[in-house]
């Protein structure tokens, strides 16, 4: 960074047609009793050129006193009549970090209508449209800037290209954005772009091509704890809970309260049972990110785990105050309704969970159990159904048993059950010991109420202590899976472990 010497020298700004020409004090003569030095001169002249105190701009720029350099601004601006580029150039960028994007815009097509052939200014101006919305134009505009670059040989923009590829990200256009990405890599590494690269790739669904490149992205900054959280993350999404914890570490080693980091972590840990820890550093989380709907939905969840339901409905209100389009917190929300018995405040977190995402065949048994509860047998049958065309789970048969049962349906409840046994039967030992551990009970109990299911054969063993305790002829056991916990840097989502709901007619 240039700076004023002892002497007086004034530097020229890089922006200034007239770079090159310094300034000194000496010589000076006050009174005007003596003839004029060279200095002098000198000095007479660059009072004549119209940008003559872009040096200053510059200076008071990248020193970050912009209210000062606003203030030269505004005054070379009178004298100019507002035809100084390099002031009303910098003049739009200060306005843009003010958040005054249209003034923003306008005073940087004005820099680039006194100088159509400035590089940079056309690509500030491609940023401003592109945070405007006006994506198209944007790119347009980089690409104008690209061309006077190759033009006049000063070489290729790795930000030029990285700007194009955000633009073609939120026009859903994510092949040609990853080539931008790509593009602006080769031209020079920067994190950003592997960042958005990576970004780019999971939403076009190339989960390969995202993880390879957070891993070259890792090798090449291994100390970026953005890098080795979503590196994490990712790997957390693809059921490699080891790695993903291993990243995760390395992340929370560099930047112990990166958010990002921290819920993954604790999902991890939320997943093993260990709710107390995750509560812990969810604690950290929301000292930091209050509003986060994603965080009180997976305390909430942890809340769940730990059977305290009055904490859990409060912090899934809180979700769902947050962010009332994620469907996640809305069905959350009706399992803990559900087993609190309040069916008609579950039917309808349930409904508002599949209107938001409609291809969760859990969400529509669940459905199904709160229609039958609620005496319409019709249409939780409808529920059921259209949960097993999405899946075949046993478990959808099971609760559908169950409810043919209260409703007196005893021939299709036991049609039910018997296929309930064939897929429980299909299973290997290591997939039933994973499932909720209250199945052989409520098997036990359905046997006990339809003599006429056949025994499975290699199927469920139940003991006596696996019964579940039954006071009344109309009181059964439904299952439902699990809670659902999501992180903050992903699409995907992870589930702690099963809770049953009782419920008593």
């Amino acid at each position: 960074m240039q700076t004023i010497t002892s002497s007086g020298t004034l530097p020229v700004s890089p922006m200034s047609r007239n770079g090159g020409l310094t300034v000194t004090g000496s010589g000076h003569n006050l009174n005007g009793t003596a003839s004029p030095t060279p200095q002098q001169e000198l000095a007479q002249q660059l009072q004549a050129i119209r940008e003559r105190r872009n040096w200053l701009i510059h200076i008071l720029y990248v020193r970050q006193e912009y209210s000062n350099c606003m203030q030269v601004i505004e005054a070379e601006l009178r004298e100019t009549e507002g035809t100084c580029e390099y002031a009303l150039y910098v003049k739009g960028l200060l306005k843009r970090m003010e958040g005054a994007l249209t003034e923003s815009l306008g005073l940087l097509q004005t820099a680039v209508l006194i100088s159509p052939e400035n590089a940079a200014s056309r690509t500030q101006l491609g940023r401003a449209l592109h945070l405007l919305g006006r994506h198209e134009e944007a790119i347009q505009s980089f690409q104008e800037a690209a061309s006077i670059r190759v033009a006049k040989g000063l070489g290729e923009d790795w930000e030029v290209d990285y700007h194009i590829g955000l633009c073609h990200m939120y026009r859903r256009r994510y092949d040609k954005a990853i080539d931008s990405f790509l593009q602006s890599i080769a031209i020079q590494r920067h994190d950003c772009a592997y960042v958005q690269l990576g970004k780019a790739a999971l939403l076009a669904k190339n989960y390969a091509t995202a993880m390879d490149v957070y891993i070259e992205a890792v090798t090449v900054s291994p100390t970026n704890p953005d890098l080795l959280a979503m590196l994490g993350t990712l790997y957390l999404q693809q059921g490699n809970p080891a790695a993903a914890f291993d990243y995760l570490g390395r992340c929370l080693t560099l930047s112990p309260t990166h958010v990002d980091a921290l819920v993954a972590a604790s999902s991890i840990i939320q997943d093993s049972g260990d709710y107390d820890v995750a509560l812990t550093k969810y604690r950290i989380v929301v000292n930091q990110q209050p509003d986060s709907s994603q965080v009180w939905n997976n305390i909430g969840a942890c809340f769940i785990g730990k059977r305290n339901l009055y904490a859990a409905v409060a912090c899934l209100r809180r979700s769902v105050f947050l962010c009332p389009f994620d469907w996640i917190s809305h069905y959350n929300l009706g399992v803990v309704f559900m087993t609190m018995g309040r069916y008609c405040s579950a039917l309808q977190c349930l409904n508002a969970a599949i209107s938001l995402h409609d291809a969760y065949a859990p969400a529509y048994m669940l459905l199904g159990i709160c229609l039958g509860e609620m005496k319409d047998l019709p249409n939780a049958c409808r529920a059921y159904d259209h949960a097993l065309t999405m899946q075949d789970d046993f478990l959808v048969y099971l609760n559908y048993a169950m409810t043919l049962l209260k409703a007196g349906a005893t021939a299709e409840a036991e049609h039910k059950f018997r296929v309930f046994r064939g897929v429980w039967s299909s299973l290997s030992s290591a997939q039933r010991h994973e499932q909720a551990s209250s199945i052989p009970g409520v098997v036990r109990m359905l046997e006990s109420a339809l003599p006429n299911s056949a025994p499975a054969v290699g199927g469920v063993k139940t003991g006596p202590s696996e019964s579940p305790s039954v006071d009344g002829a109309g009181e059964s056991l439904f299952l439902h899976p699990a809670t659902e916990v999501g992180t903050e840097a992903t699409p995907h989502d992870f589930s702690v472990a099963a809770t049953t709901a009782a419920t008593s007619t």
